[in-house]
């Protein structure tokens, strides 16, 4: 199952919030296992946690193009 629109703009909307992102990432992570695309990004997410903030505009913009 890939994560559904409501998944997504759940991340959107709280996405200056890295703490409750990062718990709305692993909610959802733990809810699509499947969803290979979501899960790349979940990953990368969670290297952006020991990286600069650069590094999340990118991973927000491949978020943003899920919900396209």
């Amino acid at each position: 199952m890939i994560a559904s629109h409501y998944a997504i703009k759940e991340i959107l909307k709280d996405w200056g919030n890295t703490k409750v992102i990062k718990e709305r990432f692993e909610e959802l992570a733990k809810r699509y296992p499947e969803d290979k695309e979501f899960q790349e990004i979940y990953n990368e997410f969670k290297e952006y946690l020991n990286l600069s903030a650069e590094k999340l505009e990118k991973i927000k913009m491949k978020v943003h193009n899920l919900e396209i």
